[in-house]
């Protein structure tokens, strides 16, 4: 029996689950989650009952005898270790309003939306590594990051590009109400940056695309917009990218003169939407019946802090197009980013 499939009859073990929290536990495809629990119900090792998984007598069977029951938990922090109170809870009071009419998400641009309390968690990270104050700070989309590094005051310089711009207009209309000045400029990552951006920055943030072309032009782009010695951070998931894109990944960070310095698993989730096609492709897929998403919002992205080493080295340079794919051939959903 595959790993996968044991790891879902561990889980099970502990009573009966919902596909959500099964899927907001794991750190597999999303591919290999519906075919490994298809595979257990089609061998009659789980069943569903009431809009649950069980585990049937035949699936702990397969379990086997373990030599101790014991089941591991995150801290409080939910393994983030980074506490967020004093400034950054009225930070966070300040940001639930600013972005209450914030325009609807767009499935053409495969945009999705991180939980409140997550973006709070990043800029508390980032001011940790002494990224936000009196930095300039480049985003490639991340607008929501944006808007949550303004009302801090920190930041010398904050400039959101996006393909959307109905979010130029949000953002204006932001800057208006709480007296802030984040720029926007109209971009698609596809395109050449415009030159007087090309090293100017000290920060670069990104929750990029997810194929491999994708993720090649996103993290160029970030690098391009950097200084020497300048520092970036990207989202990648491990629900819609394989570890051979992972190493990829890796393997252009080194390429581009970037070290890694943090890697921080599920560091960002994104909340959980009414009617989210995404989750009528997951139950579409199943060989049983499920109920609907009560809000689980399982759909996580680990967070990458990385250090240019001197000179950035963009694998496609400022200069030129290029092409990018918004889905790959593993991908089962649209990314939520």
């Amino acid at each position: 029996m595959k790993d996968f499939e044991m790891e879902l009859l561990g889980l099970l073990e502990e009573g009966p689950k919902s596909v959500w929290e099964l899927l907001d536990s794991v750190h597999f495809l999303t591919r290999d989650f519906i075919d490994s629990l298809n595979r257990l119900y089609e061998k009659g090792l789980v069943e569903s009952e009431n809009g649950k998984v069980i585990l049937t007598c035949k699936g702990r069977l397969a379990l086997g005898e373990k030599p101790l029951n014991v089941k591991t938990k995150l801290c409080e922090c939910e393994g983030r270790c980074i506490a967020v109170d004093g400034e950054f809870k009225r930070i966070l009071e300040k940001y639930k309003k600013a972005i209450k009419a914030k325009p609807k998400e767009k499935a053409e641009y495969l945009q999705g939306f991180v939980k409140e309390e997550d973006m709070i968690s990043r800029v508390a990270m980032m001011d940790y590594y002494g990224d936000v104050a009196g930095k300039e700070i480049a985003l490639i989309g991340d607008w929501d990051l944006g808007i949550t590094l303004g009302l801090t005051d920190l930041p010398a310089k904050i400039l959101v590009l996006d393909i959307d711009e109905r979010l130029g207009e949000f953002i204006r209309k932001v800057n208006e109400e709480n007296g802030l000045q984040i720029g926007f400029m109209k971009y698609d990552v596809s395109d050449p940056l415009p030159k007087k951006l090309v090293g100017k920055f000290d920060v670069f943030s990104t929750q990029p695309l997810e194929s491999s072309t994708a993720l090649k032009a996103f993290l160029s782009r970030g690098v391009s917009l950097l200084k020497e010695d300048g520092v970036g951070y990207f989202g990648l998931s491990t629900s819609e990218v394989p570890l051979k894109r992972w190493l990829e990944v890796e393997r252009m960070m080194v390429g581009m003169n970037c070290a890694v310095t943090d890697l921080m698993r599920d560091f960002i989730t994104y909340k959980s939407l009414q009617d989210d096609e995404d989750e009528k492709v997951i139950a579409k897929n199943l060989s049983f019946k499920t109920e609907p998403n009560p809000g689980i919002d399982w759909y996580k992205s680990s967070l990458f802090r990385f250090q240019i080493i001197g000179k950035p080295n963009p694998l496609v340079k400022w200069d030129e197009k290029t092409d990018v794919e918004s889905l790959s051939e593993e991908d089962l959903l649209n990314p939520k980013f």
